[in-house]
């Protein structure tokens, strides 16, 4: 009986890796499409921006407003750079599929 539950929790949490790995990279691929977007419209090519809550001129990497000290959140992550997302993307669907083919014959040994 333990042997039995044990071996469906290991198919259950194979599972579970294999849709998050699937899931994030879904969500890479999507912050490449934004980031191919935001080039073609030119918002890496500015270096200025106006504030939203202020209108005062910052600089388009800014996180706090220097006039008002309003919170834009913006981080300089891998999600900001199309080849990182590209990456992430490549990385996070191929091990995906792995995971899958690992689990169908985890299943199938079942």
């Amino acid at each position: 009986m333990f042997d039995n539950m044990a071996s469906y929790s290991l198919l259950g949490i194979a599972g579970l890796i294999t849709t998050c790995l699937f899931i994030f990279g879904i969500a890479c691929l999507i912050a490449f499409f934004i980031n191919i977007f935001r080039l073609i419209k030119g918002r890496f090519n500015r270096k200025l921006e106006q504030c939203q809550s202020c209108g005062n001129t910052i600089s388009i990497s800014a996180i706090i407003c220097p006039n008002c000290g309003h919170h834009y959140g913006r981080s300089n992550g891998v999600f900001n750079s199309i080849f990182g997302s590209f990456v992430g993307f490549v990385i996070c669907i191929g091990g995906g599929f792995i995971a899958l083919a690992e689990l169908m014959k985890m299943f199938n040994d079942k």
